[in-house]
């Protein structure tokens, strides 16, 4: 299971984009996607590399909310990698 964090949108350059990380930033493909990204969209990723998804900033921080309350509760059962 994937678990899809949304990540704002830096810079486009055609058919990729800067997106911000914890790291600082990665480059992505925007080709599975059929509408247009603009700098300060936010967008979801497949394998880190490829958006399959766009959404505003209100709902990204919805979500980016959710997930932060949700790694500070669940825990990784024993015997599982983390």
């Amino acid at each position: 299971m994937c678990i899809a964090i949304p990540r704002e949108v830096l810079s486009v350059d055609g058919l990729t984009a800067e997106v911000a990380t914890e790291q600082g930033s990665s480059t992505i493909l925007l080709t599975l996607l059929s509408e247009p990204v603009a700098v300060g969209d936010f967008v979801t990723l497949q394998a880190g590399r490829y958006a399959i998804g766009r959404m505003n900033a209100a709902e990204a921080r919805i979500r980016l909310k959710l997930f932060a309350e949700l790694t500070g509760l669940v825990q990784p059962e024993k015997g599982t990698a983390p």
